[in-house]
C-alpha cells in the first residue's frame, strides 16, 4: 500500500473511534447504577491503562522492523473486544420510572436534548476543551521527540506512554478510595484543574 494513504486511514480510525466512545459510555451507564458507576468507569480506565502500559512498549520495538504487525495486532484486539461485548453483554431492563429526572430518556434529536438540558451542553463544551488540550500533548510531544531523536523517537514515545500508564495504574486505586464519596462532577472538576495546570507548567517551563 502507498504509505501516503495511511494517514487517511488513521484519521478515519480517529473519527470512528471518537464516534464509538459515547456509545461505550452509555452502555456502561445503563449497566450500572449510581452506587457502583464511578467504580465501574474507574475499573475500565484502569484496564485501558494496563493495555496502554504494555501496548506502546511493544509497538515501539516493532515500529522499525515489524511495522505491519502494529496494525494487525490492533485490528485483532478490536475485533476480539467487539465479539466479547456482542457475546457476553446483554441489554439491561431499565425501569424508567425509577430513574431521576436527569437520567430519564428524552424524545428528540441530540441537539434538542442538549438545549433542553443546559448542564449537558456546558459539560460537552468544557469537555471538548479538555480533549483538545490532551490531544495536543500527544501530537506535539511526538513531533518534539522526532526532532530530537530521529528514528528512535517511536521507542522513546512508547517508553514515556508506558511510564505514564504505570503511574496511572499505581495511583488510580488510591485516588478512587480518597474521592469515592465525592460527587462525580466534583471529581471531574478537580481532575480538569490538575490537567490544565500540568499542561500550563509544560508550556511555560
Amino acid at each position: 500500500m502507498d504509505k501516503t494513504i495511511i494517514p487517511w486511514f488513521v484519521i478515519l480510525f480517529g473519527v470512528l473511534n471518537g464516534a464509538a466512545q459515547p456509545i461505550n459510555s452509555a452502555m456502561v451507564t445503563d449497566l450500572t447504577n449510581k452506587e457502583n458507576r464511578k467504580q465501574a468507569f474507574s475499573l475500565i480506565y484502569l484496564g485501558i491503562n494496563v493495555g496502554f502500559a504494555v501496548g506502546p512498549l511493544i509497538a515501539g520495538f516493532l515500529y522499525i522492523n515489524y511495522f505491519n504487525l502494529i496494525f494487525i495486532g490492533n485490528a485483532v484486539a478490536i475485533f476480539l473486544s467487539v465479539f466479547f461485548i456482542w457475546y457476553f453483554v446483554r441489554e439491561p431492563e431499565i425501569k424508567h420510572d425509577e430513574l431521576d429526572e436527569m437520567e430519564r430518556p428524552k424524545e428528540g434529536n441530540t441537539f434538542k436534548v442538549l438545549f433542553e438540558r443546559k448542564e449537558l451542553l456546558y459539560f460537552a463544551l468544557i469537555s471538548s476543551i479538555f480533549a483538545f488540550s490532551y490531544a495536543q500533548v500527544n501530537f506535539s510531544t511526538t513531533i518534539q521527540l522526532k526532532d530530537v531523536y530521529g528514528e528512535n523517537a517511536a521507542r522513546f514515545m512508547s517508553i514515556i506512554n508506558s511510564i505514564n500508564a504505570t503511574v496511572v495504574i499505581t495511583f488510580t486505586t488510591i485516588i478512587i478510595h480518597i474521592t469515592r464519596k465525592n460527587k462525580a462532577i466534583l471529581n471531574i472538576t478537580i481532575a480538569g484543574i490538575f490537567l490544565q495546570s500540568a499542561l500550563a507548567y509544560n508550556i511555560f517551563s
